[in-house]
């Protein structure tokens, strides 16, 4: 069962809240501000947080700072009646929170849960590319919130295609010799559902001759070079 724990200063709120996600049979817990909150995540173990945004004395961006770097791995949905401005919605998309307007229905909360729920639950990129550009590529998948699995072109390939349930592989193009390129063909036959980001150079004439469906084609030194705007990339299409 899914651990949910509710943040917001206003009781109301949390009771409402509460009753709608434990008819839909979550585990639910309370929390009245930020302090609260932290003291209750380290006895238990939630997977999502849903926290309002104005609450004293700490803030939920400041909350919700905090619990990514003492629990990475935890989904969190921030609530709030009002816009944000261009610093909060950085903050936003640094952290990888999903976010809801007030006033909403519990309908709507439980829809937001459940792509919490298959985030958390496929929220790996399989990568394949050579060790150095590997590691550089980790940095970005870790920076935007996820976790990177390496594939192994000496083991079964298509074994861990179909194993992994990654949402989204990331393919170094100067890693594929003209013999591996059917890689990508392989991809998109036993994991239709995920996408691929295909990091190529300039004029590679293979790359011409792709055709999967779920394939995006980047500029592999653009790529290595805007680290934010490969960040961005990444998010979209995992909290697509």
């Amino acid at each position: 069962m899914t651990k949910v724990l509710i943040v917001d200063d206003e009781k109301n709120v949390l009771t409402t809240l509460s009753i709608g996600l434990k008819r839909h049979h979550y585990d639910v817990y309370k929390a009245q501000n930020g302090p609260e909150a932290l003291s209750l995540l380290d006895t238990e173990a939630c997977d999502i947080m849903i926290s309002d945004i104005r609450m004293k004395p700490m803030d939920g961006y400041t909350l919700a700072t905090k619990v990514r770097e003492r629990f990475p791995a935890m989904r969190i949905i921030l609530m709030s009646a009002y816009e944000m401005d261009e610093e909060q919605y950085e903050t936003v998309e640094k952290l990888s929170c999903s976010r809801l307007i007030k006033p909403f229905a519990v309908s709507d909360l439980i829809k937001a849960i459940k792509r919490e729920e298959r985030k958390g639950k496929n929220g790996c990129v399989m990568v394949l590319g050579g060790v150095e550009d590997r590691n550089f590529i980790r940095q970005v998948i870790e920076s935007a919130g996820f976790t990177m699995e390496v594939l192994d072109m000496e083991q079964d390939i298509e074994r861990q295609i179909i194993d992994s349930g990654c949402p989204l592989f990331i393919i170094d193009g100067d890693s594929l010799t003209d013999d591996n390129f059917k890689l990508l063909n392989a991809i998109d036959r036993l994991a239709p559902e995920s996408h691929v980001l295909l990091l190529a150079q300039k004029g590679d004439k293979r790359v011409s001759q792709t055709s999967e469906s779920n394939l995006t084609i980047l500029d592999k030194d653009t790529f290595v070079s805007e680290n934010r705007w490969a960040e961005t990339r990444i998010r979209n299409i995992m909290n697509a």
